[in-house]
C-alpha cells in the first residue's frame, strides 16, 4: 500500500508558508519559547512569533497546531542499525563475549542472503523508527 502525506503536511511543506503552533517550541539549546509559532516554507524556519502573533497564527488558515513540543532533528549518535533484525533473539542479561557469541552464533545460521534481506529490512525499519521519534540524523556503527 502506497503511503502518501496528509494534505496538512503537504501544506507545511509545500512553497507556501504555513504556521506551525505548539506549547513548547525550542528554539535553541538556550532559547525555549512558550505558546509560540513557527512560520515554516519550504520546510525551512522563516520567522518566530510570540504572544499575540503566535496566538493569531493559530486561528490562520493551513496551521498545524500540536499539544506537545516542536524542536528540531534529534541526532541519534550511536546505532546498530543492521542489528534490529535480531531484537528479541539474544539473551537479556549476556555479558559482552557471551552475547558477541550468541550473535555471531545466529548471523552463521542464515545464509549470506537472507542476512543481507534481513539488515536491509532492519535497517529500513530502524531508520523509519528513529523518523517517528524525532531523530532526523543518525551514527550507524
Amino acid at each position: 500500500m502506497r503511503r502518501t502525506r496528509s494534505s496538512s503536511t503537504q501544506r507545511a511543506t509545500s512553497a507556501t508558508a504555513a504556521w506551525v503552533c505548539a506549547p513548547w517550541i525550542v528554539a535553541a539549546p538556550d532559547r525555549v519559547l512558550r505558546d509560540a509559532a513557527l512560520l515554516v516554507r519550504g520546510g525551512r524556519v522563516q520567522r518566530i512569533a510570540t504572544g499575540a502573533r503566535a496566538r493569531a497564527a493559530r486561528g490562520e488558515r493551513g496551521a498545524l497546531c500540536f499539544d506537545g513540543v516542536v524542536t528540531a532533528g534529534l541526532v541519534n549518535a550511536h546505532a546498530h542499525l543492521e542489528l534490529g533484525w535480531a531484537a528479541g533473539k539474544l539473551r537479556a542479561g549476556a555479558s559482552m563475549p557471551e552475547w558477541i557469541a550468541a550473535l555471531l552464533a545466529l548471523r552463521g545460521a542464515l545464509d549470506g542472503a537472507a542476512l543481507a534481506a534481513a539488515q536491509a529490512r532492519a535497517t529500513a525499519d530502524g531508520c523509519a523508527e528513529l523518523l517517528r521519534s524525532g531523530c532526523t540524523q543518525v551514527g550507524d556503527i
